[in-house]
C-alpha cells in the first residue's frame, strides 16, 4: 500500500513537474512572442522604411516633377518670349523690306517704261527723220543726175556759140555779096545747128518789146524814144542763150530811156 502511495505520490509529483515545466515553457514563448512580434515589427519596420522612404523620396519627386516642369515649362515660356518677340520683329522687318524693295522694284519697273516709250518715239522720231534723210539723198542724186545729164553739154555748146554768131554776121555782111545759094547754104547751116542744140534744151534770147531782164540782159546802149515803154528792150546787138533755165550767155540789147 505504501508503495502504491509512493507511486502515486511520485506520479503526481512527476505530473505536477511536467505540468510546471509546460507552464513554465508555456510562459517563455508567451514572453517570446512578442519580443519576436516586436522583432519582427522592428525589421518590418526597418524594411518599411526605406520603402517609405523611398515611397516619401517618389511622392516628392513626383511632387517636384509637375514643379520642375512646370518651372522648365515657366522657363521655356520665358525663354520664348524674347525669341518669339525676335522672330515677329524679324519678320516684320522682313516683310518691311520686301515692300520697300517691291515698291522700288515698281519705280524702277515704272521708270525704265518711260524710258522705253521716250526711245521708242526718238526710235521713231529717228527712223522718220532717218527716211526724210533718204528720200532727199535720192531725190538730190536724181536732181543731180538730172543736172549732169542737162548740163552736161553745157561747156560744148558755150564752145559752139561763136559759131553760130559768126555764122548769123556772115548772113548779115554777105547778103548782098554773095550768091544766093551760098546764103542760103549758110543760113541751112545756121538753122541746122540752132535745131540741133534746141533738142538738149538750148532756148535763144532774142525777144524785143519786152522789159529789161538783168537776168538774161546786158544793156549795152540807150535809145531815148517816146514810142516804146521805158525800160524795155528796143534792139537785140547779140542772142543771148539758156540752157534748161542756166543762163549760158546773157543777150546784148539796147533799152529805151524816156526823152
Amino acid at each position: 500500500m505504501k508503495d502504491i502511495n509512493l507511486n502515486h505520490t511520485i506520479f503526481k509529483n512527476s505530473i505536477t513537474s511536467i505540468c510546471n515545466r509546460n507552464s513554465m515553457n508555456h510562459n517563455d514563448e508567451t514572453q517570446q512572442e512578442p519580443a519576436t512580434t516586436s522583432s519582427t515589427n522592428h525589421n518590418d519596420e526597418t524594411q518599411q522604411e526605406p520603402a517609405t522612404t523611398s515611397s516619401t523620396n517618389h511622392n516628392d519627386e513626383t511632387q517636384q516633377e509637375p514643379a520642375t516642369t512646370s518651372s522648365t515649362n515657366h522657363n521655356d515660356e520665358t525663354q520664348q518670349e524674347p525669341a518669339t518677340t525676335s522672330s515677329t520683329n524679324h519678320n516684320d522687318e522682313t516683310q518691311q523690306e520686301l515692300k520697300n524693295q517691291h515698291e522700288q522694284d515698281q519705280f524702277k519697273i515704272l521708270f525704265l517704261q518711260n524710258q522705253i516709250q521716250e526711245l521708242e518715239k526718238k526710235n521713231i522720231h529717228n527712223k522718220l527723220r532717218a527716211q526724210a534723210e533718204i528720200d532727199n539723198i535720192k531725190k538730190r542724186s536724181i536732181l543731180d543726175m538730172e543736172k549732169t545729164y542737162k548740163f552736161s553739154l553745157e561747156k560744148i555748146i558755150i564752145e559752139l556759140l561763136p559759131i553760130i554768131d559768126t555764122l548769123e554776121r556772115a548772113i548779115i555782111l554777105e547778103k548782098n555779096n554773095c550768091s544766093s545759094k551760098m546764103i542760103e547754104g549758110i543760113a541751112l547751116t545756121l538753122k541746122l545747128f540752132i535745131k540741133t542744140i534746141s533738142k538738149f534744151g538750148v532756148m535763144i534770147i532774142n525777144e524785143t518789146n519786152v522789159p529789161f531782164d538783168p537776168l538774161k540782159h546786158q544793156a549795152m546802149s540807150i535809145v531815148n524814144t517816146n514810142n516804146i515803154q521805158e525800160n524795155y528792150v528796143i534792139e537785140i546787138m547779140q542772142k543771148g542763150y539758156m540752157l534748161h533755165g542756166r543762163l549760158l550767155r546773157p543777150a546784148m540789147v539796147s533799152i529805151v530811156q524816156k526823152k
